[in-house]
């Protein structure tokens, strides 16, 4: 066995691991029928009419909807709603797979070696959106696909394949509008070629925007509604900003006030992948506040490419310094009063979450939030003091 097929393998096998706990222990739209019915706004009797679809902006994300009932049509099953779940949630895990898979090939086409590809990886996968990626307020559907899309994007991108980019950007829109941001970076990697050629695949994807709301139909909605939820509820705005990207938020904002001027000896589609990072999440930021509600951290983590590719980058930076810190015998002194502190804090929250968050006008699982919050922030505190300590030699990427 290659040891791409090897990592590979082993990737797919904690996916599937993932997948199906996070569907089985915790709180999830695919526990049952009536779980994924509320998410579809379909009784559970008649789930494959998928109510969600004919409503605006849902009704122009035409993809991941043809994928499900175009597979149900041909089992040949059409009145059975156990069939229609069992589907839809078999294309759920595919495209939870595929995500991991294509990162892992993007990490390697970044010139990033097995174990840090493996690494970056497992990073993507142990993220809140990922780890409770169908569990509320995420509401995540198409999501997975369009993750898929825009790092095959990605990889199009850095691998001179002009032509397949084309096509990851319109199947980026016929599956998500916010996928126009693939193009979007198109434009800033590819300073050295032509206006036309730079701004021809944000024009396709436009084009297929506009064309999509002539086709099906034009209907407004209240494009305000997330922004007067974001303004109504900065608690939330703050605290599911966080758990976005949780751990890593603190190595990705570390890779810019302290690591300027040191990307030499990683890759140029490394170096334009971090020096793009803010500019990338800025855009998602802006347009997650003033267009969707923040808690659907699904939005927001769009950016991940950038956000965890930065982070990736400053841990190999620092990884002669891990290993320092790792073998340290005195760190089990600094990590296990944290861990027991932390652990006891975490179980007086959630078992007083009731009376400490308001209700909410959906069933939302605020326990399970609430202890991975604190793993997270229990995760910062225990490497704070590896992160803060400066670099003193070089290392190389492979």
């Amino acid at each position: 066995m290659s040891d791409n097929l090897k990592y590979a393998s082993i990737i797919a096998l904690a996916g599937i691991l993932f997948f199906l706990l996070g569907n089985s222990v915790l709180s999830s739209s695919l526990n049952n029928l009536t779980e994924l019915g509320r998410e579809l706004k379909t009784q559970p009797t008649s789930i494959q009419d998928w109510t969600l679809s004919n409503e605006a902006p849902f009704k122009y994300r035409v993809l991941h909807k043809y994928l499900v009932q175009s597979t149900y049509v041909l089992s040949g099953q059409s009145e059975n709603p156990r069939v229609f779940f069992t589907i839809y949630k078999g294309w759920a895990l595919v495209f939870y797979i595929s995500v991991l898979l294509s990162f892992f090939y993007l990490l390697k086409t970044l010139k990033f070696n097995n174990s840090w590809s493996l690494a970056g990886t497992l990073f993507l996968l142990l993220c809140p959106p990922f780890i409770m990626a169908y569990s509320l307020p995420v509401h995540t559907r198409e999501d997975m696909l369009g993750y898929t899309l825009l790092v095959c994007g990605l990889i199009c991108i850095f691998k001179n394949k002009y032509i397949l980019l084309m096509a990851c950007t319109c199947a980026g829109v016929l599956c998500r509008e916010t996928l126009l941001v693939l193009p979007l970076f198109y434009m800033y990697y590819a300073q050295k070629e032509t206006i036309f050629k730079r701004f021809l695949p944000l024009a396709l994807g436009i084009l297929v925007f506009v064309l999509l709301r002539l086709f099906i139909g034009y209907e407004r909605y209240n494009l305000s509604e997330g922004l007067y939820w974001n303004l109504d509820n900065p608690e939330q705005v703050i605290g599911f900003g966080f758990l976005t990207f949780g751990f890593f938020w603190l190595p990705f904002f570390l890779m810019y006030l302290r690591q300027k001027g040191s990307l030499e000896k990683f890759s140029p589609e490394v170096r334009a992948i971090v020096k793009s990072a803010p500019w990338m999440l800025g855009i998602v930021i802006i347009t997650t506040f003033l267009g969707g509600i923040f808690n659907e951290i699904r939005l927001l983590f769009l950016s991940f490419p950038w956000v965890l590719i930065s982070s990736l980058t400053y841990m190999h930076q620092k990884s002669h310094v891990l290993k320092i810190y790792g073998s340290n015998s005195n760190i089990i002194c600094y990590f296990m009063p944290a861990l027991v502190l932390f652990s006891i804090l975490t179980y007086f929250l959630v078992t007083r979450a009731d009376s400490i968050i308001p209700p909410s006008r959906y069933p939302i699982p605020f326990k399970q939030w609430i202890a991975f919050t604190m793993l997270h922030i229990t995760l910062l505190i225990l490497f704070t003091k590896f992160f803060f300590t400066r670099e003193t030699s070089k290392q190389s990427i492979s």
